[in-house]
């Protein structure tokens, strides 16, 4: 048995490529994505535990934790944002038993006291989480397509509303352009920055011009940017992320003063009209800002296909005492985001 963290992108891409022979492989493994997400000191990683030829394979952002309480430097970690977790070519419960303990003892080592999770809807790779050490809590409901489908066979599945909202935005004049350069990048960034300053949005949901930039470094044929246009100008657009199985609708957004034109509704019927050949399973359209099965996101997507994922997230705690001392430390210091921020395993993140 071995056991590991891996920081070198190389041998982590070789080991992404074993782990591709069992179809396991997706964007949100990959370090370049999890490179996306990095902070000055953060250390992005893939914790790896081998055992006669199987392995298991967690990619993880670790990061320091600002406190004083006694135990010397701390550390959590997190999967990046969107679809992560583990990834295992064995689903033998000795094997994922053992290599919970081994990530335990390694985090123990480092002092890296907790982690937060978040899995991968179409792989359902919470089974591949040890339930006597990591939490996992049913989140919300996510809306998949089958790829293998034709046109006339999605449409017809299509909500009536959808339909209507589509044609309307074809009749009207909107167009959709799809781009895998840096100028679509740019474009796409630009109506991000300003549909998130428009709603007043979390900083969990801001991403700069440098975020934007690096994602050409997934590679040529990992990503795509569609952009609605109307009159020469662009009113909406997504973008999407590939792999050789899934697509996923990434991010997304719209200028508020264009709405009626309904830019969202094409661009996800343009995104799914171009994905339905490619070769790939399923597209991902994710799911609401909610658990709430009447959210209005989540009905937004569910009309361009019947079938649903399930979004989960796992807690993991290494060092209990550790971990409580902290929060009660962050409870002391911010008691004003105690009520909002408090049931979160990683609370003492949130300053402001």
């Amino acid at each position: 048995m071995t056991s590991t963290a891996v920081t070198d992108t190389a041998a982590w891409t070789v080991l992404l490529k074993r782990l591709d022979a069992f179809g396991l492989d997706d964007i949100y493994f990959r370090p370049a994505y999890a490179a996306l997400y990095a902070r000055p000191g953060d250390s992005i990683e893939a914790f790896t535990f081998e055992h006669d030829d199987q392995i298991f394979l967690l990619p993880w952002v670790v990061r320091a934790i600002e406190t004083d309480t006694p135990g010397g430097p701390a550390f959590d970690f997190e999967t990046p944002y969107g679809y992560g977790g583990p990834l295992s070519t064995s689903d033998d419960p000795a094997f994922i038993t053992a290599a919970w303990e081994a990530l335990t003892e390694h985090c123990r080592q480092r002092g890296i006291i907790c982690g937060f999770l978040r899995f991968h809807p179409l792989l359902d790779n919470h089974r591949w989480a040890d339930p006597s050490l990591v939490g996992v809590v049913d989140d919300r409901q996510t809306v998949v397509l089958s790829l293998g489908q034709s046109p006339e066979s999605v449409t017809t599945a299509y909500a009536r509303e959808t339909r209507n909202k589509v044609r309307k935005a074809e009749k009207t004049g909107v167009n959709v352009a799809v781009r895998t350069d840096c100028n679509g990048l740019e474009r796409f960034a630009h109506l991000y920055a300003e549909h998130m300053a428009e709603l007043g949005a979390h900083e969990d949901y801001l991403f700069g011009e440098d975020y934007f930039n690096a994602i050409q470094t997934l590679g040529d044929g990992n990503w795509r940017v569609y952009l609605a246009q109307y009159d020469g100008m662009d009113i909406g657009g997504a973008l999407v992320l590939l792999s050789r199985r899934f697509a996923h609708y990434h991010l997304s957004s719209s200028l508020r003063a264009h709405a009626a034109l309904a830019p969202n509704n094409l661009l996800r019927h343009a995104v799914t009209m171009d994905l339905l050949n490619s070769g790939r399973e399923r597209l991902h359209y994710g799911g609401g800002l909610s658990g709430d099965p009447a959210d209005s996101l989540l009905r937004f997507k569910a009309g361009y296909s019947p079938e649903r994922a399930c979004f989960r997230f796992g807690t993991f705690i290494a060092d209990g005492a550790r971990h409580e001392a902290i929060r009660a430390e962050w409870s002391l210091r911010f008691p004003h985001l105690v009520e909002r921020f408090g049931r979160r395993l990683l609370c003492y993140r949130y300053r402001t």
